[in-house]
């Protein structure tokens, strides 16, 4: 099964292994990764956050950087 169908069954299926997206070598999906937490009842879950902050402050890809940056001010953690 690729990356792209398991990210989109966990998200349907609200399964916290929706977060092992955020791992995807590729920045699609990644970042989509990243959408579909955000409107997950993930979101503020602390090993999302800290993926989402270490996507922040690695990530080359400048659209999955900002998602992250936009999820992780979302979450209620942009203050740290």
């Amino acid at each position: 099964m690729s990356s792209g169908i398991r990210i989109n069954y966990f998200a349907k299926k609200g399964m916290k292994e929706l977060a092992q997206g955020l791992n995807d070598k590729y920045a699609q999906l990644s970042r989509s990764t990243i959408d579909k937490l955000s409107t997950s009842k993930f979101a503020k879950d602390a090993d999302v956050i800290s993926a989402v902050d270490t996507i922040a402050n690695t990530e080359n890809d400048t659209k999955t950087k900002a998602a992250s940056l936009e999820h992780w001010v979302k979450a209620g953690d942009g203050n740290t």
